[in-house]
Formats: C-alpha cells, sequence, structure tokens
C-alpha cells in the first residue's frame, strides 16, 4: 500500500507463483505475444 501511495502501479500474473528467475522471462514472453497480436 506504501508503494502504490508513492505511484506504483501494482500487477498480477494470475493465480501462478513465479521463481524470481522465470518470472522476468513469462513477462517477456506475455509482452511479446501481446505485440505480435497488434500486428
Amino acid at each position: 500500500r506504501r508503494l502504490e501511495a508513492a505511484g506504483f502501479v501494482s500487477c498480477s500474473l494470475g493465480p501462478r507463483i513465479l521463481r524470481a528467475e522465470t518470472a522476468p522471462l513469462y513477462v517477456l514472453s506475455a509482452i511479446s505475444y501481446h505485440f505480435e497480436l497488434m500486428r
């Protein structure tokens, strides 16, 4: 809540709990997929 009050935006990757090593790969692949759909 303190971070949100400071202007941070929270997001969710769904019900999955990801390890710190795999979360960035998941996010990058989701962003890539999103932009491929926009073409």
